[in-house]
């Protein structure tokens, strides 16, 4: 599992919903997206850049574990949610999408 964090968070507020894959036996893969936590400075795309990031993310983790994609899905919390809807239409597939409380649009985002 893939876990995305919201927008001006870092991979440390996922910690809390860790238990619930754990539990189940998944491998976690958690990180900062671009502009976030511990990443380097960057301009934030609202999921046009970060969407090939975890696309990038969901191979490295394929490869680390030998698992298909098939056995791997993506949860997302706000900005982490647009980005996992986003990226889930060009990844081969993927399992599964967790997407809580994702902006519909842009536009909604920037209001």
């Amino acid at each position: 599992m893939v876990m995305l964090h919201g927008f001006s968070g870092s991979r440390q507020e996922l910690l809390g919903a860790t238990p619930l894959y754990w539990n189940l036996g998944c491998d976690l893969l958690m990180y900062d997206a671009r502009g976030h936590g511990d990443s380097s400075p960057s301009l934030l795309t609202y999921g046009a850049h970060e969407k090939d990031d975890l696309a990038r993310a969901v191979d490295w983790l394929a490869t680390k574990t030998s698992l298909p994609h098939k056995k791997i899905g993506l949860a997302g919390w706000s900005y982490g949610a647009a980005t996992a809807l986003q990226a889930a239409a060009d990844i081969p597939d993927l399992g599964l999408v967790v997407a809580d409380s994702s902006y519909s649009s842009l536009g909604d985002i920037a209001r």
